[in-house]
């Protein structure tokens, strides 16, 4: 760290986790120019992966640069592009502003991502809107009965944690785009550095179209997630209605079943009780039979000779013989 000869605060600002950035360049040219300007840029400690310590020697018009926590890969491309670059387009900030470029470019790629699967969620509930003539609707709305809206609402829900953190990108990046603008124009000696201003510019701009988008699909997304609540509001209404409707059915077929079991109850009881009357009735029989025989028992011999005489009339004794 001697060689870049930075003071502890700068040393100190990369260690804070917030977008900063911070110079020694003068702020107008009319004031004296150091050897050495130095520089921090750090857009999000917590985040991004690019955090830039440089000092650049006026005189020699060289720059040395340290770059802190960015990937292998990043920093090939990185390198490349800024090969691409020279010498058409040179200056202190060529390699922050390569660096910005990239995060721009994939912010952008993001947005694009996002915006493709919020417009398959769109269709997919019949809530796309089409803003241009040249858009023909297509017919892939489903039934909103056979959609998972649950799981649709938590993939909205991370959208909206997405595009608030890439707003968050986008907008500190363009405070230290705009930062970096300041000081290259404080530096401007030829055509190059000038034209380093106009890639500036422009980051500048795709920043500020980044948070836009991120702004744009977030209303988007919030319409669909709140359309989704709204639906699986009503639809927890009317299962709650069919839920209640089904348990007063239940009470009814409960109370059914009651009269059915008491009728059950009442018809046994009958059965037991025609069962009696049918036994007592077989005993009055046996008992009615009994005094029957008894009876016949004991009645006096002129009644029973009598019932026997009328019983057969053509017997001895009768009025047939003295005709003979």
């Amino acid at each position: 760290m001697q060689v870049f000869d930075l003071p502890a605060s700068f040393l100190t600002a990369l260690n804070a986790g917030l977008a900063i950035y911070a110079d020694t360049v003068p702020a107008s040219r009319t004031e004296d120019v150091s050897t050495c300007e130095k520089y921090v840029i750090q857009q999000n400690g917590a985040y991004s992966a690019f955090s830039i310590a440089m000092n650049h020697n006026v005189k020699t018009l060289k720059t040395r640069v340290l770059i802190l926590g960015v990937e292998s890969s990043t920093l090939l491309d990185l390198f490349e592009y800024v090969e691409s670059m020279l010498p058409r387009i040179q200056g202190p900030m060529l390699i922050p502003t390569i660096a910005m470029e990239l995060q721009a470019h994939s912010l952008s790629m993001t947005i694009k991502n996002c915006r493709r699967h919020i417009h398959t969620i769109e269709t997919t509930t019949g809530m796309r809107q089409f803003n241009y003539p040249h858009e023909k609707r297509g017919d892939n709305a489903l039934d909103w009965k056979s959609l998972d809206l649950i799981s649709i609402t938590r993939e909205l829900s991370s959208f909206l944690a997405r595009f608030a953190f890439i707003k968050m990108q986008a907008e500190t990046g363009r405070h230290l785009v705009q930062q970096m603008i300041r000081s290259t124009n404080l530096l401007v000696v030829d055509n190059g550095q000038q034209e380093l201003v106009y890639k500036l510019q422009h980051i500048d701009n795709w920043f500020l179209g980044v948070a836009a988008n991120c702004g744009y699909l977030s209303e988007r997304a919030t319409a669909q997630s709140q359309t989704d609540s709204s639906t699986n509001i009503e639809i927890a209404q009317s299962s709650r209605e069919i839920a209640e409707q089904s348990h007063k059915e239940n009470g009814a077929m409960r109370s059914l079943a009651e009269l059915g079991r008491q009728d059950n109850e009442l018809m046994i009881q009958i059965a037991r009780d025609s069962r009696a009357v049918a036994l007592a009735a077989a005993q009055d029989s046996a008992a009615m039979q009994v005094i029957a025989a008894v009876t016949m028992l004991f009645l006096p011999a002129t009644f029973t000779a009598t019932r026997r005489n009328h019983g057969c009339p053509h017997g001895p004794g009768s009025g047939l013989g003295s005709h003979v």
